[in-house]
């Protein structure tokens, strides 16, 4: 599937799909505990990410619309958007390859990981999610491949899970930005 993101981020789509129409669906509202009708599943354009628990269970979907917005610092940005009251703890995308999985918080960064290693992916979806997942994959991750944000959640939540971790040397960066500066060999010796 091709998809304004996936060109942005220069990364293929390893299994994902595009929406090509607005669907509804009457599905589980977990933090409401109740079936709730008409809720918005995904917009015609939307790239889907599916989120799954170890069982393989699809628990909600991540969507990224196709189009760009600007932040408050004028840099264009994809909106991700998650199934409202669809579960997210615990849930994964995990992108095949070879041994064990890198652990990471981004479908780009996955993406870039697999492209440049071969290695497996688990992407959490976010820092607060790598706890809930190394524990159902345990055994399965090789190491924590985080963001270098800011704040270091990505780190303090990375060296939480017990596993080996890397970060890029750039705060604010996360290895598809690593990537697009410096290309997929350099990634490839600094996760070796």
């Amino acid at each position: 599937a091709r998809h304004a993101y996936l060109d942005a981020k220069g990364v293929q789509d390893h299994g994902l799909r595009v929406a090509t129409r607005d669907t509804r669906a009457r599905l589980w509202n977990a933090e409401e505990g109740e079936w709730q009708d008409g809720c918005l599943v995904a917009r015609r354009g939307d790239l889907l990410i599916p989120m799954v628990g170890p069982d393989g269970n699809l628990w909600n979907l991540q969507r990224i619309d196709p189009n760009p917005r600007a932040d408050r610092t004028g840099r264009k940005k994809f909106i991700k958007r998650f199934i409202k009251g669809g579960r997210s703890k615990g849930t994964f995308y995990r992108i095949e390859g070879e041994g064990n999985a890198w652990l990471v918080e981004g479908y780009a960064t996955g993406a870039t990981i697999r492209e440049a290693t071969g290695a497996a992916v688990v992407v959490a979806f976010s820092a607060g999610n790598f706890g809930p997942v190394s524990q159902m994959l345990t055994g399965e991750l090789k190491a924590v491949a985080a963001d270098n944000d800011r704040k270091q959640v990505g780190e303090k939540a990375a060296r939480e899970t017990g596993l080996p971790m890397v970060m890029p040397p750039d705060v604010g960066t996360d290895w598809n930005d690593q990537a697009t500066a410096h290309g997929l060999a350099v990634v490839r010796e600094m996760l070796a």
